[in-house]
């Protein structure tokens, strides 16, 4: 059998073809329903190391929030403990808890590119001074349902 996107002999058995990843069975899909903001903090968990798959727009908007919602402890604990000077942006709870935030930000962020079947790579976009957030910010409100080498295609249902 051969890959009907690279052209390269794969198993038969096979899920993903080893050349360009697409997936062996293009007439299935993945049907995922809208995540709820429950739903979207146990995946983000599930999911905290995982670089590779797809996100939807759903799971990536709660997970932002969550991280957004769980920086007030952190801020309450720097100003109980005077850990925070005013010239600076964060205190000491808060910057540690901004590394974890920061982090969770980039694989999330990665595997939503993965949804374009853009490379997790152009997520360093953000790094390029005004112009580099337009691309990636672009990428996190669109939906994308087509096939690509990331995973199966993804219908999303209401």
């Amino acid at each position: 059998m051969f890959c009907s996107q690279c052209g390269v002999e794969k198993n038969d058995s096979a899920s993903f073809c080893k050349e360009c990843r697409v997936p062996s069975n293009l007439n299935e899909t993945t049907d995922r329903k809208m995540v709820s903001f429950k739903e979207a903090i146990k995946l983000g968990f599930k999911n905290i190391f995982n670089f590779w798959g797809r996100s939807t727009r759903a799971e990536f908007w709660w997970w932002y929030l969550f991280t957004w919602l769980l920086l007030i402890p952190p801020v309450i604990l720097d100003v109980l403990f005077n850990t925070i000077e005013y010239d600076q942006d964060f205190g000491l709870f808060s910057g540690i808890y901004m590394i974890f935030a920061a982090y969770s930000w980039f694989v999330l962020a990665i595997r939503r590119l993965h949804d374009f079947g853009w490379s997790g790579w152009a997520v360093l976009l953000v790094w390029i001074p005004i112009i580099g957030w337009i691309p990636v910010g672009m990428m996190m409100f669109k939906g994308s349902e087509g096939t690509n080498k990331y995973d199966l295609p993804v219908k999303v249902s209401s």
